[in-house]
């Protein structure tokens, strides 16, 4: 009887590797996809705001949308989305080091600040697809961020609409693999299929 099989993890009071409750979780916009990343990836401004943001208890991370083609990957400016764990979230499209002062009182404004409507509609699911980190992301994440892509694209219905799906790089967690990260709830999930 399934009800009588125990979960490897019973008795424990997290799973193994869980994420601790996070302030906030930053995405810079990537004009490329996390399969194209070597194993560990960073940039001068992803390791600046990283810093800024582990004073909110915060996460940065690299996210790539398909189709979003309005990132070069030569500029020095990048577009960031930030969640924050009371829900909602906030976009800005022009981050750089020259600008970073603006933004970190931008971001401190907006996770202290109230969550709108208009910022939670979207539900926004970001797959790990880092191949490079591990190669259970690289495969399993890139068949469940090709179906859900496929999904979204060819639903008829209207909640559609409001289903974001991007790949990310590295979280985490490579033995579940699958893993998706949803916004603006701050549920992840793993060993999707």
């Amino acid at each position: 009887m399934l009800s009588d099989v125990k979960p490897y993890y019973e008795g424990r009071l997290e799973l193994e590797g869980t994420v601790k409750p996070l302030g906030c979780y930053i995405f810079l916009h990537s004009p490329e996809p996390p399969s194209t990343f070597p194993s560990v990836h960073h940039t001068a401004l992803s390791r600046e705001l990283l810093l800024r943001a582990a004073k909110w208890g915060g996460m940065v991370n690299f996210s790539y949308i398909e189709g979003g083609g309005k990132l070069s990957a030569a500029s020095d400016k990048q577009a960031v989305t930030v969640f924050s764990q009371r829900g909602g979230r906030l976009d800005i499209p022009d981050v750089s080091l020259e600008n970073l002062d603006d933004i970190e009182g931008r971001i401190s404004n907006y996770l202290n600040g109230p969550v709108t409507e208009s910022t939670s509609a979207t539900a926004h699911l970001y797959v790990c697809t880092h191949g490079a980190r591990d190669c259970r992301c690289g495969e399993r994440g890139q068949q469940v961020y090709n179906a859900l892509v496929r999904a979204v694209r060819e639903s008829t219905s209207s909640l559609a609409k409001n289903i974001e799906v991007s790949a990310v790089g590295h979280v985490g967690g490579h033995k579940y693999a699958a893993n998706i990260l949803v916004f603006p709830h701050g549920d992840w999930c793993v060993s999707c299929s």
